[in-house]
């Protein structure tokens, strides 16, 4: 069952000439890949850096990778910040600034502000907290 193809004269210089520069130096496809400039993750050796310089992990190059690895990859993410936080760096901070980078408009209220102003809220419904009071809210009153 030995069939022979025939090869379209083009396809054959073709491949005749992809066997010709097989060898790396030749190939431009290689030699274009060998030209490539690496690219660091600018996450690489970021705990290190932080004793050094603390703002190290506001650049805008980190702060754009870290959001990624925070929607991409949560545990990374928080395992990451977990060794920032050990190293020194300000985490709250930091976390306020992948905020920003996010488009997020801010931290919203913890949960013990919501506890807190519930609490407040239910001792005197009209002025609040004893002490903190404003007046009344009428205009004549």
């Amino acid at each position: 069952m030995n069939k022979e193809i025939e090869i379209d004269p083009v396809v054959a210089t073709v491949l005749e000439g992809t066997a010709d520069n097989a060898d790396p130096a030749v190939d431009p496809i290689a030699e274009a890949i060998g030209a490539a400039e690496e690219i660091a993750d600018p996450l690489d050796g970021l705990v290190e850096k932080i004793a050094d310089d603390p703002g190290a992990a506001f650049t805008p190059e980190v702060l754009e990778r870290l959001t990624a690895l925070k929607k991409d990859d949560r545990a990374a993410f928080e395992l990451l910040r977990s060794k920032l936080k050990k190293a020194g760096c300000r985490v709250t901070a930091l976390d306020e600034a992948i905020a920003e980078e996010n488009g997020d408009a801010g931290r919203g209220p913890t949960q013990a502000d919501i506890l807190v102003c519930e609490s407040a809220c239910k001792k005197d419904p009209v002025y609040g907290v004893i002490g903190v009071q404003k007046g009344p809210l009428s205009p004549g009153g």
